[in-house]
């Protein structure tokens, strides 16, 4: 396989200043769909990433989250989210990244994520194992549940928001499921998170290719485990939603739970 590592540092360390260059504009937002934003910030990433990776690699294509050009269904592909988190992005906070994986026949075989903030480059290659700032990484495991600290998410329609906030409830009442459990609305940071050790768990019933596929193989590559949301017993991921945690363990306890609480999860 190429040595796809320098490239993608170089283009994701400049896309963070690019977006970190749009501070002065936060505020400015359109709604792509409703309840989905999309900043000035977003397009502009998204513009230079694939501008950058098919002047490098032309023989690829590119699924990117923005724009109307970029949305190849080819099994080899780049797979781009120019901005995961807008939602903190867009009110001035941290908690975003940048977001690019190889899919290659099929399998997700690169995956990189960004920090522009803590500067953080998060980076795997299948069966390589996975490192944040070339050193390797690894989640914290046998931590009681007690001590945990886990995230949530979920999606923006009716639907979806009316699940994901009764789970959310479920996890606090009568008593927390863990030490502390909060929103987040960075799913490929979140699992970084996990691989590196700082939280432990996150379930969202809806993330998609570009917010899953790099964060779930640098979390995996790391030591830690994920499944889709609806289906549990593996991981896809062209398949929506996803239940991670640091071990296998922590992943059966949280689908046990869910499942107690009436929730419809297939293995």
């Amino acid at each position: 396989m190429k040595d796809y590592k320098l490239t993608l540092h170089s283009v994701l360390c400049q896309t963070g200043r690019l977006i970190l260059s749009y501070r002065a504009k936060i505020g400015k937002t359109e709604e792509k769909k409703k309840n989905e934003i999309v900043t000035p910030a977003d397009i502009a990433a998204n513009e230079y990433i694939t501008e950058q990776l098919s002047k490098k690699y032309p023989e690829i294509p590119i699924f990117s989250e923005e724009g109307t050009k970029d949305k190849s269904q080819c099994r080899t592909r780049w797979i781009v989210d120019p901005l995961d988190g807008t939602t903190p992005w867009v009110w001035g906070n941290s908690g975003f990244s940048i977001s690019v994986a190889l899919e290659d026949k099929g399998q997700i075989v690169v995956g990189a994520v960004y920090d522009p903030v803590m500067k953080e480059f998060f980076y795997a290659e299948k069966n390589r194992g996975a490192t944040r700032n070339s050193k390797p990484i690894k989640p914290v495991k046998n931590i009681p549940l007690k001590e945990m600290f886990v995230v949530v998410d979920w999606g923006n329609k009716k639907e979806e928001r009316k699940e994901g906030l009764s789970y959310l409830k479920h996890f606090f009442l009568p008593e927390m499921f863990a030490r502390r459990v909060v929103p987040q609305f960075a799913p490929a940071l979140g699992l970084c998170r996990i691989a590196e050790g700082r939280i432990h768990a996150l379930v969202c019933n809806i993330t998609y290719v570009e917010d899953h596929s790099a964060g779930a193989l640098i979390l995996q590559e790391a030591g830690g485990y994920c499944s889709n949301f609806y289906h549990t017993k593996s991981f896809k991921h062209r398949e929506r939603g996803i239940i991670a945690a640091n071990e296998r363990a922590t992943h059966k306890l949280i689908v046990k739970f869910l499942k107690s609480k009436g929730f419809s999860l297939k293995d």
